[in-house]
């Protein structure tokens, strides 16, 4: 079936690009499940191949609010052919307070890292360094960002008051997208839906009731974890199947 797109973009972390699919080719393959790569079975390719739709996949591990934000506005920044209007923009959005996105001057670039907690307190950052493929970074310029950021979440970092700029600049990109007519689904892991309101969130997505695929693969017990002999709380190959249908549906049900 048509929808009135040219094209699809999708944004997430890790439950979008199918994180821990390609650690569990193997046992996919004993069962005649095959793949090469995780994005081959997640479910963003499923959804575009089922409308023949081209698509952009923004999805990286460790993505979280700011790093969607800012992926979005650069799209758009630099859509000289102005193709959003015919652009069908899929959002997953999770526990972003985590997932910190800041500026590096020593890279010229943004970078991410993944801030990890215990009993309220810090007790470990990682910095993504696959966000730093695309670029010639030097191992000399990723040590000394990994000895930076200690400092930067010592002296600037704290998680409830980067959980309360998240939530605004949500709300500030929600409104955004609804104010100019973007045509866009998200889901919301994280946050409530009282932090955006009943006209913002016209737009999301509640898959089988469920607030996302995470949270969808993981009260029905469709995860890595759950089905394979891969310890890994990721959505399964079958959690993304059954997403995609599920957001198939929803997408005929919304433009068609």
């Amino acid at each position: 079936m048509k929808i009135p797109f040219k094209q699809i973009y999708f944004a997430g972390c890790s439950h979008t690009a199918g994180g821990g699919l390609s650690e569990a080719i193997d046992w996919y393959s004993e069962r005649d499940v095959h793949y090469k790569n995780a994005r081959e079975v997640s479910y963003p390719k499923l959804v575009s191949d089922h409308f023949n739709l081209p698509k952009i996949d923004k999805s990286l591990s460790g993505t979280g609010v700011i790093k969607i934000i800012k992926d979005f506005y650069s799209h758009i920044n630099s859509d000289e052919d102005n193709e959003a209007k015919n652009t069908l923009f899929i959002f997953q959005f999770n526990e972003s307070p985590f997932r910190v996105n800041e500026w590096s001057n020593d890279l010229n670039n943004n970078f991410n890292m993944y801030v990890l907690y215990q009993n309220d307190k810090i007790y470990d950052s990682q910095v993504l360094e696959e966000w730093m493929e695309p670029n010639p970074y030097s191992q000399i310029q990723v040590d000394e960002l990994k000895s930076k950021k200690q400092i930067w979440l010592d002296s600037f970092y704290d998680c409830s008051i980067y959980e309360q700029n998240i939530k605004t600049q949500l709300i500030g990109f929600i409104s955004y997208l609804t104010l100019h007519n973007f045509n866009f689904i998200f889901t919301c892991e994280y946050f409530e839906s009282n932090t955006l309101g009943d006209i913002l969130c016209k737009n999301k997505f509640m898959p089988f009731g469920y607030k996302s695929i995470f949270d969808y693969a993981s009260a029905t017990q469709l995860r890595l974890v759950d089905l394979t002999n891969i310890n890994d709380d990721h959505p399964s190959v079958e959690a993304h199947n059954l997403y995609a249908n599920e957001l198939i549906t929803h997408i005929i049900k919304k433009y068609t």
